[in-house]
């Protein structure tokens, strides 16, 4: 029966240590896993990160050096220290000869692998590309939150109060400049980083 392990946390609360623990117990407990194992992050320096973080460990273990990670894991498969070294290694020499198959990626490249993976099923033609109008979109987004603000109180204050503050200021009380630019920092990769 498979087990479904959710970890929600905020940030710096150790979602990196946790989930690298995890990948090691599934490799460790079942070598080949590496290649079946779906880790899905938001961003490419998320990605990166957990990559690193997983082979650098693991080469920690290999070599005897201090891991966070090496007590553990010795406990729960009841190794000794040659055995965790041996088995390591092994471990990081697999996953390196076959490192294509080493999948930490994006949740948006996730998503067009399988999207590739189904091209005739639904009807796409092969070689696809997908582009995103991040403004086309912004700009829609805007527009709706823009009709909701007869129903919503609380977002016709804020937006009131911004337009309040635009005008004392000397500024334009049309705020829809403003929102746009504070939605295209939220698509931004620093900005989506710092979730982490």
């Amino acid at each position: 029966m498979s087990q479904l392990t959710i970890y929600k946390a905020s940030a710096g609360s150790g979602k990196t240590f946790n989930l690298t623990k995890e990948y090691l117990h599934l490799i460790f407990r079942y070598p080949e896993n590496y290649r079946r194992i779906l880790a899905v992050t938001f961003t490419n320096k998320a990605t990166a990160e957990m990559k690193s973080r997983i082979l650098t460990e693991l080469n920690k273990i290999a070599k005897a050096t201090k891991s966070e990670y090496t007590q553990d894991l010795k406990t729960e498969f009841n190794l000794n220290d040659a055995e965790i070294k041996y088995q390591a290694n092994k471990l990081l020499s697999t996953i390196l000869h076959d490192f294509s198959k080493f999948s930490v990626s994006t949740i948006d490249k996730f998503f067009q692998k399988i999207i590739r993976s189904f091209i005739r099923e639904i009807g796409i033609q092969p070689g696809y590309s997908i582009e995103l109008n991040q403004n086309e979109i912004l700009q829609k987004v805007i527009d709706e939150l823009l009709l909701e603000l007869d129903e919503n109180k609380e977002l016709q204050k804020w937006l009131s109060d911004l337009a309040f503050e635009r005008i004392e200021k000397g500024g334009k009380w049309d705020f829809k400049d403003e929102i746009q630019k504070l939605a295209n920092e939220i698509f931004k990769e620093e900005y989506k980083a710092f979730d982490h």
